[in-house]
């Protein structure tokens, strides 16, 4: 017996979908209460707090959170460039609001755009990631 492995030329590998506020408002929430909500309630817990946000959230559970929220969203949607910017610059402002440390400007700036880069590198894998699991149809 012989396969039919051909695929249609119109189906492609990475499944694209147009950015709507529909569909990315709950994701959008998500990482707000993430990054924004959730900091301000550690950061109000004092010195133990602000050293569970340094250690723990900055280095290893934000970059994750990222491309997890990233991979669901590319695994109900679709891949479009628009979600993983919008999420990484929502992510990356919480990085001066909450763990910066040393109140200098050069501090602040490299800060931002090492999250920033980190963030965006999360979220496109995330969101790749997600999409290319919606072509396998594993879900």
């Amino acid at each position: 017996m012989k396969r039919n492995t051909k695929k249609r030329a119109d189906e492609k590998i990475i499944p694209t979908a147009a950015f709507t506020t529909e569909n990315s408002k709950i994701y959008i929430l998500v990482t707000i209460i993430l990054f924004h909500v959730l900091p301000f309630i550690l950061a109000l817990i004092g010195d133990m707090g602000k050293m569970i946000l340094t250690h723990l959230f900055m280095f290893y559970l934000n970059p994750l959170i990222v491309f997890a929220t990233l991979f669901v969203y590319g695994l109900r949607v679709g891949f479009n460039a628009k979600m993983p910017l919008i999420v990484t610059l929502l992510a990356s402002v919480s990085l001066i609001m909450y763990y910066s440390i040393e109140p200098d400007l050069a501090h602040y700036v490299l800060t931002f755009l090492l999250g920033f880069c980190v963030f965006a590198i999360m979220g496109f894998l995330g969101i790749l990631a997600g999409a290319f699991v919606k072509h396998l149809k594993v879900f």
